[in-house]
């Protein structure tokens, strides 16, 4: 765009109205949806950190086939994908095999 202004072939008609309107709206979504990302980050990492020992708890019996891993993450009050990154991230506990 810059290369046609300069070169004469197009004429800087600025935005209009309605394009401005569309622009800040989309600046507006676009910070809204960095800050999204960047706390799903944040809470990934917190699970990942801060919940071992119920992960490991859930780790130790997923093998029993007692319990439905979905059911023991509700009990402990943790989020089944937070056990699963905790599991792909390598668990302290060893290896346990990954929930059905």
């Amino acid at each position: 765009m810059r290369r046609a202004k300069d070169g004469g072939r197009v004429e800087d008609q600025g935005l209009s109205e309605s394009e401005r309107v569309e622009l800040e709206r989309l600046r507006t979504e676009n910070a809204t949806v960095r800050m999204e990302r960047d706390f799903a980050k944040k809470v990934a990492a917190w699970f990942a950190k801060e919940q071992p020992r119920e992960y490991a708890v859930i780790a130790n019996w997923v093998g029993e086939k007692e319990f439905p891993v979905t059911f023991m993450c509700a009990q402990l009050g943790v989020v089944r994908q937070g056990y699963c990154r905790w599991l792909a991230m390598g668990n302290p506990s060893g290896s346990a095999p990954m929930p059905s």
